[in-house]
């Protein structure tokens, strides 16, 4: 093998890219050989850059020099209008839309100079996954979810090493893709994430400067946040009613724009209460009512929720029973976090509402 000293290849790189062919020719060595020294480069680069004393110029030499260089970033294979949602006919605004959609109408959407994000705080059912997505189908923008857990589901969003031909490439995932135009991005359940698998939200969402660092491209490349990609973060209030949340970091909060989300009223989704009668209607909103009430001044380990609703009335609507109804449209999902007193409270309730005569019918048969 021809002796050659490593910043002599860096040089090749630097004037005509990564190409093993081109890079053979330009060194007189095999194509097997440039093969070798090219993988020798991308090992130093690593080691320089977990030392972090490598400098912006060694970076340079391997990222975005021109399209040949070493381990080039290629695009998602997405085609962002494919993610426009359509919007829901039944969706009714609320005070809360309009809030956010002035925000970002106002200004922070374009150059996001004092927050980084919205955060959306509520219970199950609040519209926190749901909203952004109206918002997306309204603005005519792709919109991408993301379920935060803790797997490998994050790191395919984010992309991954590709090898095409010999050549290793960092294919971008849907996320980097959609950052770099105008969209909505919906980071779900983010307090699901341990604390230390939030900190590359913080770079990400940092005022007036919102990026974020690929590291496995070669030795990393920096994506900037297009100034019309409106982020949301969502999560649901921290207490023991929620398993398997943490605790966010003070500094990653203090990034975001914090919105509450309140219950929906029932005046705010008026028709997903019609049942198959006026009677029944006005009692499932009542119940609604009431089950909320009860949640939240007793504390109950139980949700109700737009799912809970649409099932209830649903079941109502094909000629179920009351019982039946609320059994599988609320009570199936509660018996699995209430315990034996809190699930009596809701029958309660639901007798309250309906009358007891509509369970008294059916327990007699």
């Amino acid at each position: 093998m021809k002796r050659l000293k490593i910043a002599k290849v860096e040089e090749a790189i630097e004037k005509i890219g990564n190409n093993p062919e081109v890079l053979a020719k330009e060194l007189g060595i095999s194509k097997a050989q440039a093969y070798y020294w090219l993988r020798k480069v991308e090992e130093e680069s690593s080691k320089q850059s977990t030392k972090g004393d490598i400098s912006a110029g060694a970076i340079n030499r391997l990222v975005d020099k021109n399209p040949t260089d070493f381990v080039s970033v290629i695009p998602a294979n997405i085609n962002p209008a494919d993610y426009i949602p359509q919007a829901d006919p039944n969706y009714k605004k609320r005070e809360v839309d309009a809030e956010i959609m002035s925000k970002i109408e106002n200004g922070i959407s374009t150059n996001w100079k004092h927050y980084g994000a919205m955060l959306l705080v509520g219970e199950a059912g609040t519209g926190k996954s749901y909203m952004p997505r109206q918002i997306a189908a309204e603005t005519k923008k792709p919109f991408l979810r993301i379920a935060c857990d803790d797997s490998a589901i994050l790191k395919e969003f984010i992309g991954k090493r590709e090898i095409i031909s010999g050549t290793t490439y960092f294919r971008m995932g849907a996320l980097i893709e959609l950052l770099q135009v105008p969209s909505i991005i919906l980071l779900d359940e983010v307090n699901c994430l341990p604390p230390s698998k939030q900190f590359f939200l913080h770079e990400l969402l940092e005022p007036g400067y919102r990026k974020i660092f690929l590291k496995d491209a070669g030795s990393g490349k920096v994506i900037n946040v297009h100034p019309e990609c409106s982020i949301f973060l969502s999560c649901n209030p921290v207490s023991g009613r929620y398993a398997g949340t943490n605790k966010f970091n003070v500094a990653l909060v203090d990034r975001c724009m914090t919105v509450p989300m309140e219950q929906f009223k029932t005046e705010d989704m008026e028709n997903l209460f019609k049942t198959n009668s006026e009677e029944n209607t006005e009692s499932l909103k009542r119940f609604y009512s009431e089950v909320l009430r009860v949640i939240k001044e007793q504390g109950l380990r139980a949700v109700i929720s737009l799912r809970s609703i649409q099932r209830i009335s649903h079941f109502l609507k094909n000629g179920d029973s009351v019982k039946t109804a609320l059994s599988y449209g609320f009570y199936n999902s509660a018996i699995a976090t209430a315990s034996e007193r809190e699930m009596k409270s809701l029958e309660d309730i639901a007798k309250i509402c309906f009358g007891a005569k509509a369970f008294e019918e059916i327990d007699s048969e």
